[in-house]
């Protein structure tokens, strides 16, 4: 059983033990550290390991450096004045076990519309293709409060294609399996271009990268935007622990591959005996996402305590996980995850909230610090987020320099795109916020579309020394307050284009009409989920925290009257 060094030298100073609460997360000079990780407890399986990505790198090497020459072509030829086109492929290539449990999962892609508003640069066109149509009246609103005039010029560069295709497979696969579809990006690439596709001129955009996603590329010539495929054990909870560990970040003690109900006990058991049966344990799979895959284990409901014999230790753990669930997911099916993609344990952390930092690698290695955000959870499934994540400029920074430290070590390893970190705040020793890492994901997510959209209409840029968006040209701060699970049981079944004209024509509808001058608007995503799942989300934003959370209770107050006149007289 090997250990990973801390990610501070100890001849900085002598750690600092805290209370038992915080048994297994030392304080050395101001910052909480993690303080050992251990792999391979259940010797049962060969671990892999962020070290084999030097291996992964000398056999794919010429892919890594043509990914990385392709952005920049492209992002160089859009600076020089002259065409490009991006495809928006929004697949959502997830463990179909591991997303099953999401509401109109199906309609997930839709949320990556965001990217037509990329052709507000008239050098961009957008080729968005999705499963299941766009209606056009989604498109409006996505406009709506432009200038006329650039609204209609932007139309001309989206080009929608909808493969009308309510199948399980991914839409990578089912672009890569429909010739029509693949004929139909050529050949509008010629049409814009003069020239046929290439990985100077054209680049592939995802909700997160894989082989799928990089098959299709392949199939294209083109790169992607996202992380390497070849790169995906970083978007591992494993994975994400290592390069905290190589980022000198603080994160949770824990353990890595954790594959099976053998290895979760005997690395609940230590964790528990380690830190005076005081606080959980979480069992994570590799791969789970929004809340799923992830199994938590309060020690005091274990009924045990540290001399209780070891036997009697494993014995009552092991019960308690056969019968444990968590957002509907049993032991068994997280088991059985384990099994296939491994996992890790991890001592859970107490904390006060729960903040995220957006990122972008480039091309050329470059980081741009995007946003930070504070989640909203519902125990531990995302629900939405506000943004800044404070206006603190203390905390701001603190959070953010550990952000970009990550970064840069991901940007060591090659990887390229969207990444999105989350952290906890807790307090230290001396009672003031600090943050440990919690995890990455290397790939589009839940906080990328509301980011994108307000950012992208107000043309707005992060500011390091205001900590949050700022609108070019008014010189304000952008606030916002967002949500993909504004659910009603009174949506399911409404015809969707008549409950969004009773929307439009409700008295105060108006004020909701994204308006440039004022920085303030509502825009709503995957309204197509609304006649089967009665689910929809929005991004309310202003310049002040409370004018965005008035416009977000609005937006939802107004649908809820528009679906109550329409069940009134559409019974």
């Amino acid at each position: 059983m090997s250990k990973l060094k801390s990610p501070f030298p100890m001849n900085l100073g002598t750690f600092v033990v805290l209370s038992a609460l915080f048994a297994a997360l030392c304080l050395e000079t101001g910052a909480w550290a993690r303080s050992r990780c251990r792999e391979d407890v259940s010797g049962e399986v060969k671990v892999t390991h962020l070290n084999d990505l030097e291996r992964v790198r000398s056999i794919k090497g010429p892919e890594l450096r043509q990914q990385r020459k392709s952005l920049r072509q492209w992002e160089q030829r859009r600076q020089d004045g002259k065409p490009v086109i991006l495809v928006s492929v929004p697949s959502i290539n997830l463990p179909k076990a591991e997303i099953a449990g999401i509401k109109g999962i199906e309609f997930y892609e839709h949320r990556g519309l965001w990217n037509i508003l990329r052709a507000r640069d008239p050098n961009v066109h957008v080729i968005f293709i999705s499963s299941q149509r766009v209606p056009d009246f989604v498109v409006d609103h996505l406009l709506e409060g432009l200038p006329p005039a650039e609204a209609k010029s932007m139309r001309k560069r989206i080009h929608l294609r909808s493969l009308n295709d309510t199948g399980s497979d991914y839409l990578s696969d089912k672009v890569r399996n429909s010739p029509e579809t693949l004929h139909m990006i050529r050949t509008t690439a010629r049409q814009i271009l003069g020239e046929d596709i290439n990985s100077a001129n054209t680049v592939l955009n995802g909700f997160i990268s894989e082989s799928s996603l990089g098959r299709l590329a392949s199939e294209l010539g083109i790169s992607v935007t996202n992380i390497h495929p070849s790169l995906g054990y970083l978007n591992s909870k494993a994975g994400n622990r290592e390069a905290a560990a190589e980022a000198h970040i603080p994160f949770a003690v824990g353990f890595n591959s954790v594959r099976s109900t053998d290895a979760a006990v005997k690395t609940v058991d230590i964790l528990f005996m380690e830190n005076q049966g005081v606080g959980s344990a979480w069992v994570k799979t590799n791969y789970g996402t929004s809340g799923e895959g992830i199994i938590k284990v309060p020690f005091e409901d274990l009924a045990i305590t540290p001399s209780t014999p070891k036997k009697t230790r494993h014995r009552r753990i092991r019960e308690f996980l056969e019968e444990a669930e968590q957002n509907g997911k049993t032991w068994k099916e997280v088991s059985a995850r384990l099994a296939t993609d491994g996992g890790v344990n991890e001592l859970g952390v107490p904390h006060k909230r729960a903040p995220s930092v957006q990122l972008n690698i480039g091309g050329d290695g470059k980081i741009d610090l995007l946003s930070t955000h504070m989640q909203i959870l519902q125990g531990t499934t995302y629900k939405g987020a506000r943004q800044p994540a404070y206006d603190d400029p203390v905390l701001v920074k603190l959070l953010t320099d550990y952000a970009l430290s990550y970064a840069n070590t991901l940007a060591r390893h090659g990887v390229v795109g969207r990444v999105a970190l989350d952290f906890f705040e807790v307090s230290n020793a001396l009672g003031k916020s600090d943050f440990v890492f919690g995890e990455a994901n290397i790939r589009e997510g839940g906080t990328t579309h509301p980011r994108e959209t307000v950012a992208i209409l107000n043309d707005a840029y992060y500011d390091h020394q205001r900590g949050g968006l700022v609108s070019r040209a008014t010189g304000k701060k952008l606030y916002y307050v967002m949500t993909d699970n504004f659910v009603r049981s009174e949506f399911v079944a409404k015809e969707l284009e008549l409950l969004w004209w009773y929307f439009t024509k409700q008295p105060g509808y108006q004020d909701l009409v994204f308006d440039p001058a004022k920085n303030s608007g509502v825009k709503f995503h995957m309204l197509s989920a609304i006649p089967q799942h009665g689910k929809m989300g929005l991004v309310a934003f202003g310049r002040n925290p409370a004018e965005a959370q008035h416009l977000l209770e609005k937006a939802e107050r107004l649908m809820e009257d528009a679906a109550r006149i329409l069940g009134q007289r559409y019974p």
